[in-house]
């Protein structure tokens, strides 16, 4: 099929074969059950008539709504019509009474008419009245498809909002099946045609990074727009790392700013925990982009390894003693206890009450948010449970922490 066929994801050129008996249905025909109808061969074979073409036309046009059937029939049939019929073809679709009907047909003829000659397919659809649209969109995302320098010439010459549509529609096509060719297009316009490029850099690196996150990564990285970029390896980063946690950070780590950087890490580690943090941490769970089953890793600072627990409570709130493993010191411990109590208030209060007792006084003495999430938690504890946190702080040692709980 041609490149605009593909682009549109209409990847059967011949439907599957009806099993109903219907004497009203032209599958008989095309067939050539009958032996007197046309039959419909694949394009090589060139079985081909403009009869055939011309019922089929007829037909949809009078049904006067749009059918599936009758619509893919006439699809597949639009990338059999040899180079000499094409102009014949367009003319039936031009004195159809529909021509809303006929839009995506249209536009397939002028895929398949690109495919014999690119240039005039183009040059004809300029002057394609009603089905000017779909003839120029089939025109020339084909022709992207076939030979993208001498496409693009043409789309940098006019840079139109329907040659920008077009543009898109073949690089959403294009970074699903070959994502270095669509960044070389968008390399190619940078400097050309920066308003579109910016946004279409952004779509081709985030289409890139759901299959290839490291690949994707390094061509953002090599953008010269330090803003642009470092946003987007952020935001690529958050996203890679929810289901593939060191590979998002290893973009995090193509920020240059320090600053940046370490907010995206923090960022990523986060969403890490959220999205799939249990099982990272457990021995054979986890696939290798996102297992530290064995420990934190050496280059986590104490705030990653904070953000992390942090994140994984909200799915996770069991994971505390499996966290407290991967720990190699008493600071990376006392990461995971804060880090613990402030993402699991609303989880099993024995869960976080063992938390509050292993965190020593100075973490609340030195942070307002934590006093106020400590007294946030006893008071929610007291609500379901007025006995047991009765209970619990008559046994705690005196100190600040269990003067904030007791006052509240």
């Amino acid at each position: 099929a041609g490149g605009f066929a593909l682009s549109l994801g209409w990847t059967a050129i011949n439907p599957a074969p009806s099993n109903r008996s219907d004497k009203n249905d032209l599958s008989a025909q095309e067939n050539g059950a009958d032996g007197s109808g046309p039959k419909l061969h694949e394009r090589g074979d060139r079985g081909f008539t403009l009869e055939m073409v011309q019922e089929l036309v007829t037909r949809y046009d009078l049904t006067k709504e749009t059918d599936p059937m009758q619509e893919s029939r006439l699809l597949s049939l639009m990338f059999l019509v040899p180079e000499e019929h094409l102009e014949e073809v367009f003319q039936m679709l031009l004195e159809t009474d529909d021509a809303g009907t006929f839009e995506s047909i249209a536009a397939a003829l002028f895929g398949c008419w690109a495919e014999f000659d690119a240039e005039a397919a183009h040059d004809r659809a300029q002057e394609a009245g009603r089905f000017s649209y779909q003839a120029r969109q089939g025109a020339m995302v084909t022709w992207l498809n076939q030979d993208a320098e001498a496409a693009l010439d043409v789309l940098l010459a006019d840079k139109s909002r329907d040659h920008e549509r077009f543009l898109t529609q073949y690089l959403r096509y294009e970074c699903e099946r070959d994502p270095r060719a669509a960044a070389a297009v968008v390399d190619r316009i940078a400097e050309a045609w920066p308003e579109v490029s910016d946004w279409l850099f952004r779509m081709v690196a985030e289409t890139w990074s759901h299959t290839d996150a490291l690949a994707a990564g390094d061509w953002i990285a090599s953008s010269p727009d330090g803003e642009l970029k470092s946003k987007l390896l952020s935001k690529v980063a958050v996203t890679v790392a929810k289901t593939r946690g060191l590979e998002g950070l290893a973009i995090s780590d193509l920020i240059t700013d320090p600053d940046l950087r370490s907010k995206a890490r923090f960022e990523a580690v986060h969403w890490w925990g959220i999205t799939s943090g249990g099982e990272s941490i457990v021995p054979g769970m986890a696939d290798p982009t996102r297992d530290i089953s064995a420990g934190f890793p050496s280059e986590w600072t104490l705030n990653e390894v904070r953000s992390f627990t942090h994140g994984t409570m909200v799915n996770y709130p069991g994971a505390v003693p499996e966290l407290l493993k991967l720990a190699k010191n008493d600071e990376q411990r006392m990461s995971v206890y804060t880090g613990a109590f402030t993402g699991s208030t609303h989880s099993d209060p024995s869960t976080t009450s063992m938390l509050v007792e292993n965190i020593p006084d100075d973490y609340f003495q030195k942070s307002g948010y934590a006093r106020n999430l400590l007294g946030h938690y006893i008071r929610e504890w007291q609500k379901t449970d007025p006995g047991a946190t009765k209970d619990w702080l008559s046994r705690q040692q005196p100190g600040l922490k269990t003067d904030i709980m007791r006052d509240v």
